[in-house]
């Protein structure tokens, strides 16, 4: 009896992590009232004086305990609807182009059966970043980048900066 090494790979099955988070689409149906919960409890928590609204889901996971835990990261963005003159956020609120961005993460335990629902939402302030392009032949590194940071802006530049060439003649060995 002669025994040959096989050609297949048998790769061993995936096992289901029972109860532990899992990836969902940030676009899922599922995360419709979760979200709507977060920013429900969003506004109601914070004192602006303008509602927000969901502008971005990041990500999301959700966890089978004894009901789903849905963890969310969203960015939302300051609407142009006023609380004193609205009693709720509501579809027809746009954002504000230069309304204030939060980035929020949120922990919403649904339980169905007992129509019950509990969160947690914490947000922060979203910092811009943004990227400016450098003059043509100003640096090997052609990008700068700036923060705003409240009133004023910080520019974060890199720490080599271009010289100029060394003059001829320096540096090199003789021949």
């Amino acid at each position: 009896n002669l025994i040959l090494p096989g050609e297949d790979v048998v790769l061993p099955f995936p096992k289901a992590c029972v109860g532990c988070p899992i990836e969902i689409p940030v676009d899922s149906p599922q995360l419709k009232e979760a979200l709507t919960h977060s920013i429900g409890k969003l506004n109601a928590e914070n004192n602006e004086t303008y509602y927000f609204k969901i502008e971005t889901v990041k990500r999301a996971t959700s966890q089978v305990v004894a009901g789903v835990i849905y963890t969310i990261e969203f960015t939302a963005r300051e609407t142009e609807c006023s609380k004193q003159s609205n009693t709720e956020l509501t579809e027809s609120c746009e954002p504000k182009k230069l309304g204030r961005s939060l980035n929020c993460n949120a922990k919403v335990y649904v339980v169905p059966w007992e129509n019950q629902i509990s969160s947690t939402v914490n947000c922060q302030p979203l910092t811009m970043i943004s990227m400016m392009k450098r003059p043509p032949g100003f640096s090997p590194f052609r990008t700068v980048q700036v923060k705003e940071t409240g009133k004023e802006t910080t520019k974060h530049l890199r720490s080599c900066e271009y010289k100029g060439r060394p003059p001829k003649g320096r540096g090199r060995a003789s021949v």
